[in-house]
């Protein structure tokens, strides 16, 4: 009776000690797993405006001269991507100064090995940037591009070498509506101020879609490039009209009232510069673009601190 007592309690010791061990291994598989998972995309809301109003006045202001947004679709391992945004800041800066803005998107389309970081760099990659440029469809290739968002035989997408035609034909093109911008820099809260006001000089019937981004210029980083010989790659390549985030959704925010002439929407953020953005780098561009076509109608572009 005795070394049945002592066999029990032998057996039931080791019951206990297995269990012990069995569930430490899988707290320790759990705390470990969670620390290394990946976190995956994390979706953002949109900003709320601090004002967000629409009203009509009675004397219509002159129209604007139209404003042509230029997007260059590009990634940091692709070979020709500097050829491209020298190109667009040739069109933008050189051959029509004040009349096109230029937005640089990195998607993580259509290649990661094409748009992925180099070890030890910042990531230029944006989920916004890759709704933006998914909205045009599947990215065929980098560098691409696209002028005012308008096709051209059955598709959105151009090659860089037809952007300044294309910029030409669009310069012409009247707008129905004025984008008046100001900054105000908010030195003690480390942010600044962005007042967007969109007057409609003339009336339309389509629905309008509004989109508000923030870019950053003067980004160092490595770059992929076919001009550097004989590595290709460029240690200290400068990245111009980087977008950084949205305000608005990636599918636009509707000017929600009758589009007549007088119409005025005004509308005000906090912009608040993240820890890896340099303030004084950065710009806020304003575009309309028309829901059906995806045609832009206009866009203008302010410093954030000026």
């Amino acid at each position: 009776m005795g070394n049945n007592s002592n066999y029990r309690c032998y057996f039931r010791s080791l019951y206990m000690k297995l269990w012990s061990s069995i569930f430490g291994i899988a707290l320790a598989v759990f705390f470990t797993s969670c620390s290394e998972e990946n976190p995956g995309v994390v979706f953002t809301k949109a900003e709320k405006p601090l004002l967000d109003t629409n009203y009509l006045i009675s004397t219509i202001p002159a129209a604007q001269s139209k404003k042509v947004l230029l997007i260059d679709i590009t990634g940091v391992r692709c070979n020709n991507c500097p050829d491209a945004a020298a190109i667009a800041r040739r069109i933008a800066d050189t051959l029509n100064p004040g009349k096109v803005v230029v937005v640089a998107l990195y998607p993580n389309s259509p290649s990661p090995s094409l748009t992925a970081p180099w070890d030890g760099y910042d990531t230029m990659v944006t989920t916004d940037a890759e709704a933006l440029a998914g909205l045009l469809g599947a990215i065929p290739n980098l560098p691409i591009g696209s002028v005012d968002q308008v096709k051209s035989n059955g598709t959105y997408f151009m090659d860089r070498a037809t952007w300044n035609g294309q910029v030409n034909n669009r310069i012409a093109v009247p707008t129905p509506l004025n984008i008046d911008l100001n900054t105000e820099w908010l030195a003690a809260n480390n942010k600044g101020r962005l007042d967007i006001k969109v007057t409609y000089t003339g009336a339309v019937s389509s629905k309008h879609l509004i989109y508000i981004g923030i870019l950053e210029s003067e980004i160092e980083g490595k770059q992929s490039n076919k001009n550097i010989k004989p590595s290709g790659i460029q240690e200290d390549y400068v990245h111009h009209h980087a977008l950084r985030k949205l305000i608005t959704p990636t599918t636009g925010d509707t000017l929600n009232a009758p589009l007549v002439a007088g119409r005025v929407f005004e509308k005000q953020y906090y912009i608040t510069p993240r820890y890896n953005w340099n303030a004084d780098h950065l710009e806020c561009v304003v575009w309309v673009v028309d829901a059906t076509t995806k045609e832009v109608l206009h866009v203008n572009k302010v410093a954030l601190k000026k």
